[in-house]
């Protein structure tokens, strides 16, 4: 399911869906089970047989599972555990064993992103005639993170306010750190 952060100064849509690709290279045919579940309808939804040869692409968000038989024999299946940031392609017993018939190559391509931004604000407030204002320096930073998804987001605000004569001067310095992973998936299924 996708969201917008909302911080002051800063949206990103933020996703828990991991693009995934199956190719069949095992000369079977793959098939989805009915013990398959994926926990909403917003993503694609995988075909219910992979011939050898094809490949297919689609995206899994925590909570899924997908559930394939090789041949009409015991598979694997792909489970996105909701405290796990990408899916996981596990092996039946009997694939697990060095006898089996078939492989799995597994291909994980992560990207990570980091954007900075500093945002200064100055302003100035002058008299030129009246009362003088008695001389104060003040100083205040305040920091929050948010961390969702795939999403880590860090602020910094510092202001400073300075008085002296007839002048104020105020200065608002504002640090953005983001962070944002992707991460792509491609699980091949060969013959041994």
């Amino acid at each position: 399911m996708s969201q917008t952060l909302v911080i002051p100064g800063v949206d990103i849509e933020t996703s828990g869906h991991i693009k995934c690709t199956l190719v069949n290279s095992s000369g079977a045919t793959l098939e989805l089970t009915s013990d398959s579940a994926q926990a909403t309808s917003e993503k694609s939804v995988p075909a219910t047989t992979l011939e050898d040869g094809s490949t297919l692409d689609f995206t899994l968000s925590p909570g899924d599972k997908l559930v394939y038989t090789i041949g009409g024999s015991e598979g694997f299946k792909i489970v996105f555990d909701e405290d796990k940031d990408h899916p996981k392609l596990k092996l039946s017993d009997a694939l697990e064993e060095d006898s089996t018939p078939y492989g799995v190559e597994t291909t994980k391509v992560e990207v990570e992103t980091e954007t900075e931004t500093e945002t200064k604000t100055e302003t100035t407030k002058s008299r030129t005639t009246g009362k003088k204002l008695p001389e104060t320096k003040k100083s205040e930073t305040t920091k929050s993170e948010i961390e969702t998804g795939n999403i880590k987001i860090e602020k910094k605000t510092e202001t400073k306010t300075k008085t002296e004569k007839r002048e104020t001067k105020t200065t608002v310095t504002e640090e953005t750190e983001t962070k944002k992973t992707d991460i792509t998936l491609l699980w091949e299924i060969y013959k041994v």
